[in-house]
């Protein structure tokens, strides 16, 4: 299989090779390419990028061939240099002996970590066609399922009374806001983009299913004793929000920080005030020692801030016409109603707030020996507590005449998601992950621009509408979903089928004449059935530890597969899910857990190859009764 991708760039093309040549899995007999292929790495080695993508490959690697990978690739990519050169020529043998005896087909293998390489330069977001002519559209209704547009200033003419949604695109890198200003008729230098471009209909692309686990390679060390550590997990709920959703939260050590000993980076925070619930989602820099901290008061900063904001603040009653205007944008992208700005700039003072707070904190924290990087001579710096943010609020809007409307808005600096589903399972996505000089990298609430308006403005992302569900999470979960339109939904359903979220139960009989019309035709077919959609997952958890050992975890990708059923067919049919919906939970402990806690669980249980970060995930959502 060819490692070319037409829509990689060539200098990434380069640097795959080099990286590959650096491994030893592609050799060149050519001196003059040797070369080149050599300074190319060399010049990457140096680059501020290198760590957090290093990191990622040997993730990938790892993935492919167990912890031997892992070590074997740590060491060719300098970043474990306390071996021996002995132990070193022993680890390539053994690497050599686990090719040949596992897989049988070295050149296979070859293949498989070339194409993991690649992986992680591409873009995590697909690429969308140029940003289009401006036109007016009506609004998406629920019963349509979006192909995302391009993130373009918002339209919001013909309301419709089933949902009204103000999402724009989370998935494409836009052109500059001085590009994006020259849009438009010489009459009207103003941007008119439509809100919701472009749309589908019909069934959801079947997402690929879960790999089958083997025995983890993985081994156990305890959170260290460093300042400041996380616990290996935290999860937290809220009985109900101001409006009557009910909100939980978890985050979980990955398998990486725990085989490697090292501290969980992620962390969120949600509050609620008024009509109003707060969430804030955070993933320190891997490469960075102490992001973790960056991460925890980054969360707390922002909450605090949109805390004090939104107490007095609220949307009062409208009219459909006059909230289409509000939401619409002007020329500088910012919302073209008062409240509405209001609401888009609160955001926003919210992330200065939190890079203020780091900055207060980082400046503080390099008085202390404990923190000084003295192996490199130097202070701790605010880059030392890099980490991303991802903000959003809930509330309800009532609209004159008519009903009351869901209203969420967004707005996130780095990678992670989120997205929204609607009452009808439309899926909406509200974010667009910053991307690196290569793909797998990110950008940091202390990158250099990030919280400059023309920036934000592209990364704000409002709906309005009926909402099932809002999801909020580090790429840890993310990456797992991806692409995330559909992966989202999968997500959704995944929550649903391990009984992490509630859904009424259904009449045995309606279940049954449902399922006569798939591939298993009644509740014993599923129930004999389960092992084909059924992982028994073996937790990586410490010797001593009063968590459940093994759980069993469902894949909603791999119930429809069984079913013959597309995922969102499954999803919108209440006897179909229930049918899948077995009697027996996650594990035997689960019985009397509480959302909140059956989701941290679910987070460190579920099993992807390849998936090794932290994971983090915060749900606002409706629970059926």
């Amino acid at each position: 299989m060819s490692n070319h991708d037409p829509n990689q760039e060539p200098d990434v093309e380069k640097l795959i090779k080099a990286i590959c040549w650096k491994l030893d899995i592609e050799n060149h007999s050519d001196e003059l390419e040797k070369n080149e292929l050599e300074k190319k790495w060399h010049d990457f080695q140096g680059s501020s990028d290198y760590q957090d993508t290093i990191e990622k490959i040997i993730k990938k690697i790892a993935g492919i061939c167990a912890e031997i990978g892992q070590e074997f690739s740590e060491i060719k990519f300098e970043i474990s240099s306390n071996k021996k050169s002995s132990e070193v020529a022993k680890l390539v043998e053994t690497l050599v002996d686990f090719f040949i005896k596992k897989n049988q087909n070295c050149s296979q293998l070859t293949e498989k970590i070339k194409t993991a390489i690649n992986e992680v330069f591409k873009n995590k977001s697909p690429q969308l066609p140029p940003l289009s002519e401006p036109n007016q559209t009506e609004f998406i209704r629920d019963s349509e399922v979006l192909s995302p547009t391009e993130n373009v200033p918002l339209s919001t003419k013909n309301l419709s009374n089933d949902n009204i949604n103000t999402s724009v695109n989370a998935t494409s890198i836009t052109p500059s806001i001085n590009e994006a200003k020259t849009v438009g008729s010489a009459n009207s230098p103003t941007p008119e983009a439509t809100l919701l471009e472009h749309s589908t209909e019909g069934k959801i692309a079947q997402p690929e299913s879960t790999s089958t686990p083997i025995t983890p390679p993985w081994e156990y060390h305890r959170v260290p004793d460093e300042p400041k550590p996380h616990d290996e997990f935290y999860s937290q709920k809220s009985d109900q929000s101001p409006e009557g959703l009910k909100l939980i939260g978890a985050r979980v050590r990955g398998k990486m920080h725990k085989h490697q000993g090292t501290n969980c980076d992620d962390w969120f925070k949600f509050d609620t005030v008024g009509k109003w619930t707060i969430i804030a989602v955070s993933d320190g820099a891997g490469s960075k020692k102490f992001s973790r901290i960056g991460a925890k008061i980054s969360c707390e900063a922002a909450v605090k801030s949109l805390k004090e904001f939104l107490e007095s603040f609220s949307l009062c009653e409208t009219a459909k016409t006059d909230l289409e205007n509000d939401f619409d944008r002007d020329s500088e992208w910012l919302f073209k109603g008062d409240k509405a700005k209001e609401l888009q700039k609160s955001l926003y003072t919210a992330l200065s707030k939190a890079y203020q707070r780091v900055e207060e904190e980082a400046n503080r924290l390099k008085n202390y020996s404990s923190y000084n990087k003295r192996e490199e001579k130097k202070e701790l710096d605010i880059k030392d507590l890099s980490a991303t943010l991802l903000l959003a609020i809930h509330t309800k809007i009532q609209v004159k005449n008519s009903t009351s409307y869901d209203f969420v808005l967004t707005c996130q600096v780095g990678d992670g998601m989120l997205a929204a589903i609607s009452h009808k399972y439309t899926l909406k996505l509200l974010g667009k992950p910053d991307i690196g000089e290569h793909g797998g990298q990110t950008d940091f609430l202390t990158s250099a621009g990030k919280l400059e308006d023309y920036n934000l403005v592209q990364k704000t992302f409002p709906f309005i509408g009926n909402l099932k569900a809002l999801m909020i999470m580090t790429d840890g979960v993310s990456d797992d979903y991806f692409p995330n339109d559909p992966g989202m939904l999968k997500l959704y359903g995944d929550l649903i089928l391990n009984r992490v979220i509630k859904i009424r139960n259904v009449d045995a009989k309606e279940r049954e004449q449902e399922l006569q019309k798939t591939s298993l035709k009644t509740q014993n077919d599923v129930i004999n059935n389960q092992k084909n959609f059924q992982d028994e997952v073996e937790r990586i958890l410490a010797p001593n530890s009063d968590e459940p050992k093994k759980v069993s975890i469902r894949s909603i990708a791999k119930y429809a597969e069984r079913l013959g059923k597309d995922i969102k067919e499954v999803l919108t049919s209440r006897d179909l899910l229930n049918a899948g919906i077995l009697e027996h939970q996650m594990c035997q402990e689960c019985e009397p857990m509480e959302p909140h806690e059956k989701l941290k669980i679910w987070l460190d249980s579920y099993y992807r190859r390849g998936s090794f970060d932290d994971r983090t995930l915060v749900v606002l959502y409706r629970e059926e009764d």
